[in-house]
């Protein structure tokens, strides 16, 4: 069907070949790029698909982690980050590395708010249209200031054979950062793509200082401005190994 920018899912096997370019492309202004599904990563599907370079000219800002669930993965500006999982920044500068899930997009700013001091993350969960034009699309979001409080995770490298992620969970490392300054970045993925995405919001953190970030459980805000993007296209990367073929995912047709 032909239409003018009408939402897309582009489902794909994923190739080591790139996106078209390697620079900021017009062409890719409203595509969300992405390697696999969250619902394989929280079946615990941990073992890398593809190498980061695979979708090296697909986006400037995201979020993932690396093969065996090593840490989580924060993109910003063209500049991959790893918070391991004692809390420590790594650059990452071998896009020969694998990942079971990444997600990334080019970053262009369509609109801009303030967030009033001491909003916090519950708030945006339990009423995302008040910071969102609409909850039914998808939104590449940037979150950038001061906050009171950030609370944070990061998992070290799993071994086999892996534990889900839900078991997991009650045993991660968890990061506390008061009155510090940093970035956010992320989607926000809307309820009829849950199970592709991370349904609702999903964040990464990474302090001004890079002394520490992870994936973002609570924080409050001091002096803080989210930026959102929206994205119409999803070009949706599915792995093509046999666990993930194999795995039960999601609710049966």
């Amino acid at each position: 069907m032909k239409t003018k920018k009408l939402a897309s899912l582009a489902l794909s096997l994923i190739l080591l070949a790139g996106c078209a370019t390697q620079s900021r492309d017009n062409s890719r202004r409203d595509v969300l790029t992405q390697i696999s599904t969250y619902d394989a990563l929280f079946a615990g599907l941990y073992d890398g698909v593809a190498p980061v370079k695979s979708v090296e000219g697909c986006g400037d800002l995201g979020l993932g982690t690396l093969d065996r669930w090593n840490g989580e993965v924060f993109l910003l500006d063209g500049t991959y980050s790893l918070v391991t999982g004692d809390r420590t920044v790594q650059t990452i500068t071998n896009l020969n590395v694998t990942t079971p899930f990444l997600a990334l997009a080019w970053f262009h700013e369509d609109t801009r708010q303030s967030l009033t001091n001491g909003t916090t993350y519950d708030q945006l969960k339990q009423k995302p249209e008040a910071f969102l034009p609409s909850i039914n699309m998808v939104y590449a979001i940037k979150i950038e200031g001061v906050f009171q409080h950030v609370k944070t995770r990061s998992m070290p490298p799993q071994s086999k054979p892996y534990k889900v992620m839900a078991e997991l969970v009650k045993t991660q490392p968890t990061f506390e950062f008061q009155d510090v300054a940093g970035t956010m970045v992320g989607f926000w993925t809307p309820p009829s793509m849950k199970g592709i995405g991370l349904a609702g919001w999903h964040l990464h953190f990474l302090t001004k200082d890079r002394q520490g970030g992870g994936h973002v459980l609570e924080f409050t805000t001091k002096d803080v401005v989210l930026e959102l993007n929206q994205k119409l296209e999803v070009d949706w990367r599915l792995s093509n190994l046999p666990d993930y073929k194999n795995a039960v995912l999601g609710t049966k047709p």
